[in-house]
This record gives structure tokens, C-alpha cells and sequence, in this order.
């Protein structure tokens, strides 16, 4: 990520090339920021809506797949879970950095 100091340097040299690839850059990666935040949002209002939920036989189940554990921490989600793919959305977060 670019600094002020850098741009100030890079103004002063009159690379004005490698300030525009800098800057480009530093855009390009607020992009992507603003859109993985807003995929993140979206996702957190389809995951608000799933709930496990305990059934009759005592185990619990998963709305959003229908998978069910026996303790709720049990349950293991399909891959298209709107739960699992929350899990997938946030390690990308976490790989990228932000």
C-alpha cells in the first residue's frame, strides 16, 4: 500500500509512471476491499436467516442445509450451507489480508 511520503517521493523524482501503477494499485485494492465488505454484508443477511434448531429425535438440524448433528457443533454443513459458504467468504478475508 502506497504512503503519502511515497507519493511525495515519487512527485519529487517525477516518476510519474510508477506513481500511476502505485496508485492504480492502492485503487485496485480498495476495490476489492469495498467488494468483498459488501459480499459480506449480503452473505451476513442470508446467514442471519438460517437457525439449527433441536428436533423431536433430539438431534439438531440446519435449516440451511438440512444436515443435523447431534450437538449443534456436530452439524456438518454442505458445501453450498449458506454457513459454509459464510466460513469460505471470511477465510478469504483473512488470506487477503483486510
Amino acid at each position: 500500500m502506497i504512503t503519502n511520503e511515497d507519493i511525495v517521493k515519487l512527485i519529487a523524482k517525477g516518476d510519474y509512471s510508477r506513481l500511476g501503477i502505485e496508485l492504480g494499485l492502492s485503487i485496485g485494492r480498495e476495490n476489492k476491499l469495498c467488494q468483498l465488505i459488501s459480499d459480506l454484508k449480503e452473505d451476513g443477511d442470508r446467514f442471519a436467516s438460517v437457525m439449527a434448531w433441536k428436533g423431536e429425535t433430539g438431534h439438531w438440524y440446519c435449516d440451511g442445509c438440512n444436515n443435523n448433528g447431534e450437538y449443534e457443533e456436530d452439524i456438518q454443513h454442505a458445501s453450498d450451507c449458506p454457513i459454509t459458504l459464510h466460513a469460505k467468504l471470511y477465510a478469504k478475508i483473512e488470506k487477503a489480508g483486510i
